[in-house]
């Protein structure tokens, strides 16, 4: 329609920037229609595309294919301007079926692919289905990890791994206390990645799993805990927990403190303060105080 040597460049350089913005601004379902590369930037294996949107996204291309087809065989001005029409109809039709939920727009998951797959015998340890080959690897690991969890009493005798859509974050929810939720990542082997997190993350996590975001965690609080009940020094998350790259030297000098007063009391009423701590992270309270006195 504008023929002219910068035509071409300018409408790729556009399209692609319009391609790219419009699978990622706010909301979602424009996006989920108008862009090809929605949903290509995969959050984890069981991700999937709603088939709302698929059918969405089918409509407005054969309707963008319709008026590029009458722009080609147009031969008058007014023709040109009714090619228009079918992009405009399709583009209704499919901002109509796209869905709003986000849940069904950001990164859903495929329920097929995150059925759980589980050992026959307790405890019970479950992996997604597209992580399946992992299981033998983690069950021993998780075994362990939750036997040094079960010294303190009422905490989950499963761990499962978390599967959780992306974004479940920014909604509040309640915590998980029943079993225990881990990440589960496969390396470029199909083996498990980053065996020697998996029992810190166990014992670390207390046996709840955050259900949104707490501002009273207090990570020397809890490390020093897990530490006791796993009967080892505490030591930092570099180099243990995937994606930690550093940490202050104060928090791991204050768990190591923590940890040493734990040892200088009864058995019994070092498990009672973790207790409390757990129970702390549950209700999102404050913790700081609770391993240095009595839990009585």
């Amino acid at each position: 329609m504008l023929p002219a040597p910068a035509t071409a460049p300018l409408l790729a350089v556009g399209g692609a920037l319009f391609v790219i913005y419009a699978a990622i601004v706010k909301p979602l379902s424009p996006g989920a229609v108008l862009s090809p590369m929605y949903g290509s930037l995969q959050s984890y294996p069981y991700q999937t595309i709603d088939h709302r949107v698929s059918a969405a996204f089918c409509v407005w291309m054969v309707a963008l294919a319709i008026t590029g087809a009458v722009l080609l065989a147009a031969e008058s001005r007014w023709l040109r301007v009714a090619a228009i029409g079918p992009a405009l109809i399709g583009l209704g039709l499919a901002v109509t079926l796209a869905p709003r939920d986000p849940a069904a727009l950001e990164a859903p998951i495929d329920p097929a692919a995150a059925h759980l797959v589980c050992t026959a015998d307790a405890p019970v340890v479950c992996v997604s289905r597209v992580n399946a080959g992992v299981l033998d690897d983690l069950t021993p690991l998780a075994r362990t990890g939750l036997a040094a969890l079960n010294r303190l009493p009422g905490t989950p005798a499963e761990v499962h791994e978390e599967i959780r859509q992306s974004g479940a974050w920014r909604r509040p929810a309640a915590p998980v206390t029943d079993v225990v939720l881990l990440p589960v990542t496969v390396d470029r082997h199909g083996g498990l990645a980053h065996p020697g997190s998996v029992v810190p993350l166990i014992v670390g996590s207390l046996g709840v799993t955050a259900g949104g975001s707490c501002d009273n965690r207090h990570a020397s609080v809890e490390r020093a805990a897990a530490a006791y009940l796993l009967d080892r020094r505490p030591v930092s998350d570099v180099g243990v927990v995937p994606g930690v790259t550093g940490e202050g030297a104060a928090l791991n000098q204050l768990a190591v403190k923590l940890w040493e007063g734990l040892r200088t009391v009864p058995e019994d009423e070092a498990l009672a303060r973790i207790a409390a701590v757990r129970q702390a992270v549950i209700d999102c309270r404050d913790s700081s105080e609770l391993l240095s006195r009595s839990a009585g």
